[in-house]
């Protein structure tokens, strides 16, 4: 592994989205859940993933962004079959402190801190989604599993021709479903109903603006990882901000590298997959970051204090850092559902654990910004003690059997 330090490309301005109230949440969901004596994992993950979407941003069809402005009468991307590619790529991440503090509701009820280092590995960013805008009246949506060598090892292709095919956007399963969560959120359609077999078409022209004569638009859309699926390095939250920075830049819709950390969590909302913000944030943020949510704060925001790297320390990690894949995967939303679980109950352990999560982020924190006065052998002590901190603090959160 090595170090990330590259950001993805500046925003070309901003767009805001209003604040909701604390007044809206829905009691009742949570209510109605305490009632049962025994509720599921899956009806306590509903709750809390309803509850969630509420303090995160206000309702999804208040969002709107602004576009910039392109000649309506040019029609120059279109001059042939197909027009260039606008492409994100972004490094992995490892979290060294603080895991799980990042994640709802644990970072309302109690304040979250996750310190985190993005890196490429065999020195490329392993994930990308590239986007162009076509003649055909479709959008062809592509998901990609390749190898380092570029070898194709999984894929899914889905066809869009009407807005019912965005009816499982929220089936984490569903063939490109975080593709269509991105188009929905940029805007592109209102929220499928049930039966809506409408034309894609005047929505794509509308999305794809400046092409709204009697031509016909589409969209391509292609998203590429070179990590393994449950890597444990972030690659869905990261991929996901990859995707919304090339459509956005392809169809000119204005998004804020300032708040891409915030858009990713909504998207996830909207797949219903749950998780945090420390994966976007190490990942699409570039370099060492401290970021942090405070307690009772709606909507969530994540302040990131950056921690410079010296070329001294950038040089000492690199020689140091190997990534060792055991071949036992984990994905983030079946282990994610026994912490909640656990948290839910408030037993003395797990609140203590949590103590520890955020006191270790900042260890680390301290740890890199006063390198300059240690030797290499004791920065290296102090940050191994912490991480192996931190591993031990993880398997409790997590409980026994979770791998």
């Amino acid at each position: 592994l090595t170090l990330a330090t590259t950001l993805l490309p500046p925003p070309q301005c901003q767009h805001s989205c209003p604040s909701p109230t604390v007044t809206t949440l829905n009691q009742f969901t949570i209510q109605e859940l305490f009632r049962q004596k025994h509720p599921s994992p899956h009806s306590f993950q509903n709750a809390v993933s309803h509850l969630t979407s509420l303090c995160i941003a206000p309702p999804l069809h208040q969002h709107q962004y602004q576009q910039t402005t392109h000649n309506k009468n040019d029609t120059s991307l279109l001059s042939s079959s197909t027009s260039k590619w606008y492409i994100a790529t972004a490094p992995a991440r490892i979290d060294l402190a603080g895991g799980w503090t990042d994640t709802p509701p644990v970072c309302y009820e109690y304040g979250g801190k996750v310190a985190t280092l993005a890196v490429t590995v065999n020195n490329r960013k392993p994930l990308s989604c590239r986007t162009r805008i076509l003649k055909q009246p479709k959008i062809r949506l592509l998901t990609e599993a390749r190898d380092f060598n570029g070898t194709l090892l999984e894929s899914e292709l889905c066809e869009v021709f009407t807005v019912s095919c965005f009816s499982n956007y929220n089936d984490p399963t569903a063939p490109c479903a975080l593709l269509k969560c991105a188009l929905l959120y940029l805007g592109l359609c209102p929220f499928p109903k049930h039966g809506d077999s409408s034309s894609i078409q005047p929505y794509l022209k509308q999305f794809c603006h400046g092409f709204e004569h009697n031509q016909d638009c589409g969209l391509e859309i292609i998203s590429t990882s070179l990590l393994p699926k449950g890597s444990g390095m972030g690659s869905s939250s990261i991929l996901a901000g990859c995707i919304l920075r090339s459509i956005a830049d392809c169809v000119g819709v204005a998004l804020d590298n300032e708040t891409i950390v915030d858009d990713v969590l909504i998207l996830e909302q909207m797949l219903s997959c749950g998780g945090g913000w420390q994966d976007q944030l190490g990942g699409l943020m570039g370099g060492c970051n401290l970021g942090r949510s405070d307690v009772g704060v709606f909507p969530l925001k994540v302040p990131v204090k950056r921690i410079p790297l010296s070329e001294r320390l950038h040089q000492l990690l690199n020689e140091r850092i190997v990534l060792v894949f055991s071949g036992v995967t984990r994905l983030a939303k079946g282990i994610l559902q026994q912490v909640l679980k656990r948290w839910a109950l408030r037993k003395t352990e797990i609140v203590t654990t949590v103590q520890n999560l955020v006191q270790g982020a900042e260890a680390v924190s301290d740890t890199f910004l006063n390198e300059a006065t240690m030797e290499d052998d004791e920065f290296l002590e102090k940050l191994a003690m912490s991480l192996n901190d931190y591993w031990s603090y993880k398997k409790v959160m997590a409980g026994e059997g979770s791998g």
